[in-house]
């Protein structure tokens, strides 16, 4: 599949399509050594090497991502086991929590243990995973997973990089502000009349919190539906500002396998 867009969801799933695994890598501009240690250095007298990404409400705060921020999701779950014939289903409690955060100037990694999309394709014993948004100024956010996300958390970590070349288009999965009719996705497919393999925001409501533990919405809360379709199963995504994922489906259009999950509780990170 994330958040085409990179909301990976699952170990067993079928063969992505070359929208959802990666979009060809951008050309380097072609920046020497030379040129690159100058500027560290300079940005080291300035004090700019790890200045920390903005973090005013109205910017960073959309989506609160600071370490110890977690979100807890409910809901039925659907899988087919190998050997098994007959679908299963169970209600399932899933946790995803920020567990580090890692900041070059405008760019900023935060590091999450499990993901509503793990519940994608259920394996009973499955760890949460673990995965990494990257945030690039206040607006924009990619999800990477598995060997991908360590490459680019290592770059992060190390000072002496440029981080050039960072992050791709197929791992964009949200661009703040959200408003109904946006597309987001490789250039490949954004084009596409049938809305397929890209991520498209299909509708907004106001956010409705019944039931929900943990700090109170701010007012006039507004819940955006972003789907995720394409020939083998669908996505949907529903994300609030100021609180993050309240909601993640996912259906798949062959072999049942699948996941039905709403926000039940949150909590705010240190920061």
């Amino acid at each position: 599949m994330l958040v085409g867009p990179a909301f990976g969801v699952g170990r067993r799933r079928p063969a992505r399509s070359s929208c959802e695994l990666a979009a060809p890598r951008t050309p380097l501009l072609g920046a020497s050594r030379a040129a690159a240690a100058s500027a560290l250095a300079l940005m080291s007298v300035l004090g700019l090497g790890c200045m920390e990404g903005p973090k005013s409400p109205g910017e960073a705060g959309a989506f609160p991502l600071a370490p110890g921020a977690f979100w807890v999701y409910r809901g039925p779950v659907k899988w087919t086991s190998v050997g098994v014939h007959r679908p299963e289903q169970a209600e399932m409690t899933w946790r995803t929590e920020v567990t580090g955060a890692v900041h070059r100037q405008h760019v900023s990694g935060f590091l999450l243990r499990g993901f509503p999309s793990d519940l994608s394709w259920y394996e009973a014993g499955e760890p949460p995973s673990e995965r990494l948004v990257v945030r690039v100024g206040p607006t924009l956010f990619y999800l990477l997973e598995g060997e991908r996300a360590r490459a680019v958390l290592a770059r992060l970590r190390d000072e002496q990089d440029l981080l050039q070349d960072l992050v791709r288009e197929s791992e964009l999965f949200l661009a703040l502000p959200l408003e109904r009719g946006q597309v987001l996705g490789e250039t490949a497919m954004i084009t596409r009349t049938d809305l397929s393999y890209c991520w498209t925001v299909e509708g907004q409501e106001p956010f409705e919190a019944a039931g929900l533990s943990g700090p109170e919405p701010p007012p006039g809360a507004t819940e955006f539906v972003l789907a995720l379709r394409s020939r083998p199963d669908h996505q949907v995504l529903r994300f609030t500002p100021g609180i993050g994922i309240t909601g993640y489906r996912y259906v798949h259009h062959g072999t049942v396998s699948g996941c039905d999950l709403e926000l039940v509780e949150w909590g705010r990170g240190r920061g």
